[in-house]
């Protein structure tokens, strides 16, 4: 029987707190029932799984990388849009690495709902990109080539791989931006 005050949504952000805190690798769902003063066995009245509960976590991730990305182009258009929507992702995921290995971890597992996950990041870049003269298949191309750039700096930033010479990562950061910034306007039509 459901314990009186607790449900799915309390059981998810609770999760996704002992994630943030302790990693993903270290998550379990006998932890989480620990944190929330529960049976183990009483959390599967909210979830079925520990992959049903982990595709949850990384769609709410995903709602939280996309919101930070709509925030960021509010009110901005092209170039300005362009690097504060990518600012604010490169920031979620240095402020939020463990929430942000649980998104790109569902890929590799398969997720039930990966492609909602990705779909979600997906939205603001084209809606960002819709200000640049580009056909479709360009934009599509164009979202990529962003997620790749901003995905593969935060990956090597995170993981030590920019500590070997001693420049700005953020002014690297700037740079890649304004050379994908200059791509897409070659891009237009």
């Amino acid at each position: 029987m459901p314990r009186k005050g607790l449900n799915r949504d309390i059981v998810i952000d609770a999760a996704i707190s002992l994630i943030e805190k302790q990693g993903n690798r270290s998550f379990s769902l006998n932890e989480l029932a620990r944190s929330l003063d529960v049976k183990t066995t009483s959390l599967y009245n909210y979830v079925d799984n520990m992959d049903e509960l982990i595709g949850a976590v990384g769609l709410k991730a995903a709602k939280m990388i996309k919101q930070a990305e709509l925030d960021a182009i509010e009110g901005k258009r092209r170039d300005d849009a362009l690097f504060s929507l990518c600012t604010a992702y490169r920031k979620f995921a240095l402020e939020h690495v463990e929430l942000y290995r649980v998104v790109f971890g569902m890929q590799k597992n398969k997720s039930a709902c990966t492609k909602e996950v990705y779909s979600e990041i997906i939205e603001p870049i084209i809606i960002m990109l819709s200000d640049y003269n580009l056909d479709e298949t360009a934009k599509m191309h164009w979202q990529r080539i962003l997620r790749a750039l901003m995905h593969g700096f935060f990956s090597h930033e995170y993981t030590g791989g920019f500590t070997r010479y001693p420049v700005s990562q953020d002014e690297t950061y700037l740079i890649a931006l304004k050379a994908a910034a200059s791509g897409i306007h070659n891009a237009e039509t």
